[in-house]
């Protein structure tokens, strides 16, 4: 299975977990948002590799999902605050525009936070 990662779904993950939804009710949301139970399973597996999501690994069981999130990291947290701001979120998208996808969790918080600096006068 070939897949890409899709920052605005590892995002919508974290927010989703930080509530306090059930998993399946943040699955059906974001089904409902037109992303397959694959892709989120798979990007739930990603999100514990690169540290924002401690996760069970559910890759070896009979089912589309890859991983199943516990609770999100402080890294997974640091991200979360970044990238929480729709407004921001949308203009950091805007101006790294396609490579978004293509750079790691820690240079897309890095601009995120330099842009809400920015915002604040803080720059």
């Amino acid at each position: 299975m070939t897949m890409k990662r899709n920052m605005d779904l590892v995002r919508e993950i974290l927010i989703g977990c930080e509530g306090d939804d059930k998993w399946e009710e943040v699955v059906g949301r974001l089904k409902s948002a037109g992303y397959g139970e694959e892709q989120i399973g798979f990007h739930v597996f990603l999100m514990g590799q690169g540290g924002l999501l401690e996760i069970i690994n559910a890759s070896h069981m009979d089912s589309h999902c890859q991983g199943l999130p516990l609770y999100i990291t402080w890294e997974g947290y640091e991200f979360l605050e970044a990238a929480r701001n729709q407004t921001l979120w949308n203009s950091a998208k805007a101006k790294i525009g396609s490579i978004l996808q293509g750079l790691s969790f820690e240079l897309l918080r890095a601009v995120l936070v330099a842009m809400a600096k920015g915002e604040l006068g803080l720059s």
